[in-house]
């Protein structure tokens, strides 16, 4: 998908699908720009279509968030509160994908419209994060916050798609912050 914004704030997105996508689409309003192939392909109306996570793609946000978390006593060490901040924001980013993975397929939706792709409870628990700021005890708060999301969700959501908890990398994790930074995870 490509977003244009004119200069007066018009704004359209461009959308490109492959064949297979094209003759499966039931999005409304679509219409055939370009058909160099002159496929003719038939666009219905109806309900968007659905995304499903793969088992790949949830056990690469798992242990990605993971990684990030334990990347923490590295840039608190550091004293690297822009990092640390910045690194923050990735474990929120990989808990809201995770979370997104929480029920059956979803609706596709555009973008800046997160809340509606979460089930009730994960928009409350991730509305429940506390401020971020560019202080040592916020940024540990943040991620210990983070972590008790995942880790509340996490196993769920994993076991849904047949993925296997990293039991060791967790416990890894768990042993590393506490050890290099005093912090517990739950």
């Amino acid at each position: 998908m490509l977003n244009f914004v004119t200069e007066d704030w018009k704004r359209f997105d461009l959308s490109l699908f492959s064949t297979e996508a094209i003759g499966r689409s039931k999005l409304r309003g679509l219409r055939t720009l370009f058909d160099k192939d002159g496929l003719n392909l038939p666009v219905g109306e109806g309900d968007p279509p659905k995304s499903e996570a793969t088992p790949e793609q949830v056990s690469f946000v798992v242990s990605e968030f993971i990684r990030v978390l334990g990347l923490l006593p590295v840039v608190m060490h550091r004293g690297d509160l822009v990092g640390a901040g910045s690194g923050s924001g990735l474990l929120r980013e990989h808990l809201i994908t995770l979370l997104k993975y929480e029920g059956p397929a979803q609706t596709m939706r555009g973008a800046l419209n997160e809340t509606k792709s979460l089930s009730p409870a994960a928009t409350s628990a991730v509305l429940g994060l506390p401020a971020l700021c560019a202080e040592e005890s916020s940024i540990l708060d943040f991620n210990r916050a983070c972590w008790e999301i995942f880790a509340q969700f996490g196993p769920k959501i994993s076991q849904q798609y047949d993925v296997e908890w990293p039991t060791a990398l967790v416990q890894a994790v768990r042993s590393r912050l506490a050890r290099d930074l005093g912090v517990e995870l739950v």
